[in-house]
């Protein structure tokens, strides 16, 4: 089981805001499938806990919003609220411009997101210059607007995400370290010779 964690804290005047999203999912052959997901709200205004859970053997999907299982056609390309980053991360590995991916946000309602590579660019980051890929994610309406820029040289992590509606609050997020981690070596099994008998 895979797990891939977000948090943010904001704090501005009177106004905080700290926010914690968790996805638990599995990774085979490039498919992304969640399997939990939690968001934890808390500061300024009504603290939020949403956990969503997608059970892949009934292929339902239940939200802690709701007493039933939401009322949604099953499809096995569902991603939660930050698993589908891991799937556009694999959609760019094998070169796709365009992608489509069918999300469950965090009260269990669905929402389609359509992405677009629109370049590749050179950005400026707090660990330093990284050519990364740039994907728009397209919606209805020009009104609301989504960035995102993916490093190939990081193994296509996610590195720089901007979001901004019209006459609204724009937001950013920026990595400011990377850390590589080699996996855990295993020793080799070692074969017994047979023994002779005496």
């Amino acid at each position: 089981m895979n797990l891939l964690t977000y948090h943010s804290n904001i704090e501005w005047m009177i106004f905080s805001d700290s926010r914690e999203e968790t996805s638990k999912f599995t990774f085979k052959d490039g498919k992304v499938t969640p399997h939990h997901y939690n968001m934890i709200r808390t500061g300024t205004g009504p603290d939020k806990d949403y956990k969503i859970d997608f059970d892949t053997t009934n292929k339902v999907v239940t939200s802690s919003a709701s007493e039933y299982p939401l009322k949604c056609e099953w499809t096995d390309e569902f991603q939660d609220a930050i698993s589908y980053q891991v799937q556009v991360r694999e959609g760019l590995k094998k070169k796709r411009n365009k992608l489509f991916i069918p999300a469950h946000r965090q009260k269990g309602n669905r929402r389609d997101y359509n992405f677009e590579v629109v370049e590749k660019e050179m950005i400026s980051l707090p660990i330093g210059n990284v050519e990364a890929i740039k994907v728009k994610r397209l919606y209805d309406n020009d009104k609301r607007q989504a960035i995102a820029w993916f490093a190939p040289e990081m193994d296509y992590m996610l590195v720089r995400m901007w979001k901004g509606e019209k006459g609204m609050e724009q937001f950013e997020v920026q990595m400011n370290s990377f850390t590589v981690t080699a996996p855990t070596a295993v020793a080799p099994a070692t074969a017994q010779q047979p023994q002779e008998a005496n």
